[in-house]
Protein backbone atom coordinates (compact mmCIF):
# COMPACT_ATOMS: atom_id res chain seq x y z
CA UNK A 1 0.00 0.00 0.00
CA UNK A 2 2.83 2.43 0.82
CA UNK A 3 4.31 1.85 -2.66
CA UNK A 4 0.96 2.85 -4.17
CA UNK A 5 0.93 6.06 -2.10
CA UNK A 6 4.51 6.71 -3.16
CA UNK A 7 3.63 6.35 -6.84
CA UNK A 8 0.58 8.62 -6.45
CA UNK A 9 2.63 11.34 -4.75
CA UNK A 10 5.35 11.00 -7.38
CA UNK A 11 2.85 11.48 -10.21
CA UNK A 12 1.31 14.47 -8.44
CA UNK A 13 4.75 16.02 -8.10
CA UNK A 14 5.44 15.42 -11.79
CA UNK A 15 2.22 17.23 -12.65
CA UNK A 16 3.15 20.16 -10.44
CA UNK A 17 6.57 20.36 -12.10
CA UNK A 18 4.94 20.74 -15.49
CA UNK A 19 1.76 22.81 -15.15
CA UNK A 20 3.35 26.11 -16.14
CA UNK A 21 5.09 25.04 -19.32
CA UNK A 22 2.87 22.35 -20.80
CA UNK A 23 -0.76 21.94 -21.82
CA UNK A 24 -0.89 18.18 -21.18
CA UNK A 25 1.26 15.55 -19.56
CA UNK A 26 1.03 11.91 -18.64
CA UNK A 27 3.71 10.00 -16.73
CA UNK A 28 4.82 6.44 -16.13
CA UNK A 29 7.26 4.97 -13.60
CA UNK A 30 9.79 2.14 -13.98
CA UNK A 31 11.89 1.62 -10.87
CA UNK A 32 13.59 4.91 -10.11
CA UNK A 33 12.81 6.49 -13.48
CA UNK A 34 9.83 8.66 -14.42
CA UNK A 35 9.05 9.37 -18.07
CA UNK A 36 6.52 12.08 -18.89
CA UNK A 37 4.94 12.75 -22.27
CA UNK A 38 4.02 16.41 -22.73
CA UNK A 39 2.51 18.88 -25.19
CA UNK A 40 3.90 22.40 -25.16
CA UNK A 41 1.54 25.30 -25.87
CA UNK A 42 1.94 27.19 -29.18
CA UNK A 43 3.11 30.34 -27.39
CA UNK A 44 6.29 28.53 -26.29
CA UNK A 45 7.59 28.21 -29.84
CA UNK A 46 4.97 26.00 -31.45
CA UNK A 47 3.03 22.92 -30.48
CA UNK A 48 5.37 20.02 -29.76
CA UNK A 49 5.14 16.54 -28.31
CA UNK A 50 8.15 15.66 -26.21
CA UNK A 51 9.25 13.41 -23.37
CA UNK A 52 11.07 14.17 -20.10
CA UNK A 53 13.03 11.58 -18.14
CA UNK A 54 13.74 12.10 -14.43
CA UNK A 55 15.37 9.85 -11.88
CA UNK A 56 13.64 9.65 -8.49
CA UNK A 57 15.33 9.06 -5.16
CA UNK A 58 13.51 7.09 -2.49
CA UNK A 59 14.01 6.84 1.26
CA UNK A 60 12.39 4.51 3.83
CA UNK A 61 9.11 6.44 3.59
CA UNK A 62 8.92 6.31 -0.20
CA UNK A 63 9.52 9.10 -2.70
CA UNK A 64 11.98 11.77 -1.58
CA UNK A 65 12.98 13.94 -4.54
CA UNK A 66 14.09 14.02 -8.16
CA UNK A 67 17.76 13.82 -9.09
CA UNK A 68 19.58 15.52 -11.93
CA UNK A 69 19.87 13.11 -14.81
CA UNK A 70 22.42 14.60 -17.22
CA UNK A 71 25.11 17.24 -17.70
CA UNK A 72 23.63 20.43 -19.15
CA UNK A 73 26.84 21.08 -21.09
CA UNK A 74 26.89 18.25 -23.53
CA UNK A 75 26.06 14.88 -24.95
CA UNK A 76 23.06 15.99 -26.97
CA UNK A 77 22.38 13.81 -29.96
CA UNK A 78 20.14 11.17 -31.45
CA UNK A 79 18.94 7.96 -29.80
CA UNK A 80 16.41 5.28 -30.72
CA UNK A 81 13.37 4.26 -28.69
CA UNK A 82 10.69 1.67 -29.29
CA UNK A 83 7.26 3.29 -29.28
CA UNK A 84 4.44 0.76 -29.50
CA UNK A 85 6.96 -1.63 -31.03
CA UNK A 86 8.31 0.71 -33.72
CA UNK A 87 11.88 2.03 -33.64
CA UNK A 88 11.75 5.84 -33.54
CA UNK A 89 14.75 8.16 -33.84
CA UNK A 90 14.65 10.80 -31.11
CA UNK A 91 16.63 13.99 -30.61
CA UNK A 92 18.00 13.97 -27.06
CA UNK A 93 18.84 17.17 -25.17
CA UNK A 94 19.82 17.84 -21.59
CA UNK A 95 17.51 20.51 -20.15
CA UNK A 96 17.15 22.23 -16.77
CA UNK A 97 13.82 22.84 -15.03
CA UNK A 98 12.82 25.69 -12.71
CA UNK A 99 14.09 23.67 -9.71
CA UNK A 100 17.58 23.48 -11.29
CA UNK A 101 17.27 19.76 -11.98
CA UNK A 102 18.68 18.45 -15.23
CA UNK A 103 16.62 15.98 -17.23
CA UNK A 104 16.70 14.33 -20.63
CA UNK A 105 14.21 15.73 -23.14
CA UNK A 106 13.41 13.66 -26.22
CA UNK A 107 11.55 14.73 -29.37
CA UNK A 108 10.92 12.74 -32.56
CA UNK A 109 13.68 13.54 -35.06
CA UNK A 110 11.65 13.54 -38.28
CA UNK A 111 8.15 14.62 -39.23
CA UNK A 112 7.34 11.01 -40.14
CA UNK A 113 8.39 9.86 -36.65
CA UNK A 114 6.38 12.69 -35.07
CA UNK A 115 3.32 11.75 -37.14
CA UNK A 116 3.62 8.12 -36.01
CA UNK A 117 4.03 9.01 -32.33
CA UNK A 118 1.12 11.48 -32.39
CA UNK A 119 -1.08 8.88 -34.10
CA UNK A 120 -0.25 6.38 -31.34
CA UNK A 121 -1.22 8.91 -28.66
CA UNK A 122 -4.43 9.79 -30.51
CA UNK A 123 -5.57 6.27 -31.41
CA UNK A 124 -4.68 4.08 -28.42
CA UNK A 125 -5.46 4.14 -24.69
CA UNK A 126 -1.81 3.66 -23.74
CA UNK A 127 1.54 4.11 -25.46
CA UNK A 128 4.37 1.73 -24.54
CA UNK A 129 7.89 3.13 -24.65
CA UNK A 130 10.97 0.90 -24.39
CA UNK A 131 14.73 1.21 -24.92
CA UNK A 132 14.84 4.67 -23.31
CA UNK A 133 18.29 6.27 -23.20
CA UNK A 134 19.27 6.90 -19.57
CA UNK A 135 22.95 7.82 -19.50
CA UNK A 136 26.22 7.28 -21.30
CA UNK A 137 27.90 5.37 -18.50
CA UNK A 138 25.45 2.55 -17.82
CA UNK A 139 22.99 2.22 -20.67
CA UNK A 140 19.90 0.81 -18.93
CA UNK A 141 17.72 0.02 -21.91
CA UNK A 142 15.30 -2.38 -20.28
CA UNK A 143 13.06 0.37 -18.90
CA UNK A 144 9.40 0.04 -19.84
CA UNK A 145 6.92 2.92 -19.66
CA UNK A 146 3.17 2.47 -20.16
CA UNK A 147 1.78 5.99 -20.66
CA UNK A 148 -1.91 6.85 -20.61
CA UNK A 149 -3.17 8.89 -23.57
CA UNK A 150 -6.25 10.22 -21.76
CA UNK A 151 -7.18 13.75 -22.98
CA UNK A 152 -4.27 13.83 -25.47
CA UNK A 153 -6.45 14.09 -28.59
CA UNK A 154 -8.58 16.90 -27.15
CA UNK A 155 -5.56 19.01 -26.24
CA UNK A 156 -3.62 18.20 -29.44
CA UNK A 157 -6.56 19.10 -31.68
CA UNK A 158 -7.39 22.30 -29.76
CA UNK A 159 -3.95 23.81 -30.40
Amino acid sequence: MSKLLCIASLLLMMCSLNVKAEDWNSSSIDGHYVLSALITPPELGGKKLFFKLYKAKYNNNGFERFLSQCNIQGLNGTVSMLINGKKIEMEKHCKRNEDNLNYWAYTPKTNNDLTFVVSQFRNTEFVDIEKTFVNVYKQKDDLFFHISTQRFSDIWMSR
